[in-house]
């Protein structure tokens, strides 16, 4: 089975960049440590000063954040060193320390935001500013080197995975002509490689109706066999032959030490983790869907084509700072799915409550091989003969 962890980013980033258009607000980028951070609200420039959201800026550096209404003032933690600021202040604390600032801490509209240099170098960051791009430059020994640190774990760690273990769970919502149709799914997903096979077990909640489901997947004669049990009943479908390997991974494919980092934006980091996020457009899905074969190999589906091209994927990923490793993802597919709606003239008609994808990584190399049990195969029905 072809390489699980790099395949789950990889066909949905490759196609490329996400391109932002401002206003003519004065709008600036913040990289820490190389790599961009993400803001809710987009660092600005005011009075020849750039601010920055003051949670996005704190929490991106590892700081802990709290804000108290009644004095309307924030404070930051991280390691030994305390930060306070107040809105409208240019008195900054450090450990009680005051330091003038030139611009206060302000709210805009209804966002916190303080100045950039001054929060990173109470910190001990160092802060640089790029002219040409635009772009604050931070530089901050206590947060780790992003992209050495991610390349290190695909292009070192990984190549020596031979099994998968990840949990997921799927929340989707649709309400349509005042009805709310809900589909809850927590599965533990379970890949081997040589022999390929997999194994799941589901659990599913749809409308209240609870069914509970295991599958297992395997080589068979040089097929490919799904075998799907609901209870007490088997069933079998061979659904690809020999020939077909849309769905053969290989989890020893050496891995790729050119992994675009550049398209992850740094979040928040957390209990020695960081949060990345990757926000990819409909029209970069639907071309890598063509490019890559994808739309040919599932029989000319018509699948380049799916998504609205100005509809958006977020895609979230926690990666383990002491070995670059990814161990979570979060999808949000609502965007997308409400581009599909679009697409098909039915958006008025349906509403999307939720579409949200939440993965695990459990463990890795703790298999060596999947069976499907005796009593399984023995009482299996073949579907492709009915």
């Amino acid at each position: 089975m072809k390489k699980l962890l790099t395949v789950l980013i990889m066909v949905i980033i490759v196609a490329g960049y996400c391109m932002f258009s401002v206003s003519a607000q004065q709008l600036v980028d913040v990289k820490l440590n190389g790599v961009e951070v993400d803001f809710d609200v987009p660092a600005q420039v005011i009075n020849d000063r750039t601010l920055v959201p003051v949670r996005g800026i704190f929490e991106s550096m590892g700081a802990t954040v709290n804000w108290d209404g009644d004095t309307e003032t924030v404070t930051a933690k991280r390691g030994d060193t305390l930060i306070s600021m107040q809105i409208g202040s240019t008195s900054l604390f450090v450990n009680g320390v005051e330091k003038i600032i030139d611009v206060p801490a302000q709210l805009v509209n209804d966002r916190t935001l303080v100045p950039a240099r001054a929060v990173a170098e109470s910190f001990g960051a160092k802060v640089d500013w790029d002219e040409v791009n635009q772009t604050v430059i931070i530089a901050d020994s206590e947060s780790p080197d992003f992209k050495s640190l991610i390349t290190k774990g695909f292009a070192e760690n990984e190549t020596t995975i031979n099994s998968v273990e990840f949990g997921f769970d799927v929340d989707f919502g649709v309400t349509s002509e005042g009805e709310s149709v809900n589909l809850d799914i927590q599965a533990d997903l379970l890949i081997t490689d040589e022999p390929d096979a997999m194994k799941m077990d589901i659990a599913m909640d749809i409308i209240g109706e609870k069914r509970s489901l295991t599958v297992y997947g395997v080589k068979e004669n040089g097929k490919e066999v799904l075998y799907a049990v609901d209870e007490t009943e088997y069933e079998k479908e061979i659904f690809k032959d020999e020939s077909a390997n849309v769905l053969v991974f290989d989890l020893n494919e050496k891995a790729d030490s050119s992994f675009p980092v550049d398209l992850l934006k740094v979040s928040s980091q957390e209990k020695g983790s960081t949060k990345f996020v990757v926000s990819i457009k409909g029209a970069e899905i639907n071309d890598f869907i063509v490019s890559s074969g994808l739309d040919a190999a599932l029989g000319e589906a018509g699948l380049g084509s799916l998504f609205a091209e100005d509809s958006e994927f977020d895609m979230y990923i926690w990666i383990n700072n002491n070995d670059g490793l990814i161990f979570r993802y979060n999808f949000d597919f609502v965007d997308l799915i409400e581009g599909i709606l679009e697409s098909y003239d039915v958006a008025d008609e349906v509403t999307i409550d939720a579409a949200d994808i939440n993965l695990e990584i459990k463990s890795f190399n703790e298999v060596d091989e999947i069976t499907v049990p005796e009593d399984i195969k023995k009482n299996a029905i073949d579907l492709t003969s009915l």
